[in-house]
C-alpha cells in the first residue's frame, strides 16, 4: 500500500501515527561531529551509513514516518557553513538515504517526510554559526 494512503487510513480510523525522533541529536549521540553553522548537514556525506542506520532503527522501532536529515539544509545554512556548492546534492543524498533505509528495512508502509530549515541561521548549541 502507498505510505501516504496508509497514513490517511490510519488517521480516518482514529489511530495514532508515529513519527521518528530527532536525527541530528542521535547523530551527535553516535559520535558524528556537528558543523557549528549547519548542524548535521555534513553527516550526509561524512557519515551516510550512520544517517541510514538511524532511519533504519526508527523503522525497526515501528514508526510510520521517518524524517529526512534536512532540518539544517536550507540554502542559507549551506552558505553560512561554506557548503553552498553542495546544496542540491546533499539534499538529494539525504532523501536517498531515507529511501534506502525504508526499502531495506520496512515491513509495513513507511512515509518519508522532509524537514524545513529555520529561515535564519540557528547556531548549534555547542558552537556559534555566522549571522545571516
Amino acid at each position: 500500500m502507498n505510505p501516504v494512503r496508509f497514513l490517511e487510513e490510519k488517521l480516518k480510523k482514529g489511530h495514532t501515527v508515529l513519527l521518528d525522533g530527532a536525527t541530528g541529536t542521535e547523530l551527535e549521540h553516535r559520535g558524528v561531529p556537528m558543523n557549528s553553522a549547519a548542524w548535521s548537514v555534513e553527516a550526509v556525506y561524512s557519515h551516510p551509513d550512520v544517517v541510514q542506520d538511524i532511519h533504519e532503527d526508527y523503522i525497526r522501532a515501528g514508526v510510520d514516518v521517518i524524517t529526512v536529515n534536512s532540518f539544517s539544509m536550507g540554502r542559507h545554512m549551506f552558505i553560512s557553513a561554506g557548503l553552498a556548492d553542495d546544496f542540491r546534492q546533499l539534499n538529494r543524498s539525504a532523501v536517498e538515504l531515507a529511501i534506502r533505509a525504508r526499502d531495506r528495512t520496512a515491513t509495513a508502509p513507511v512515509a518519508i517526510a522532509g524537514s524545513i530549515a529555520p529561515t535564519t541561521i540557528t547556531p548549534h548549541p555547542k558552537g556559534g554559526g555566522k549571522p545571516f
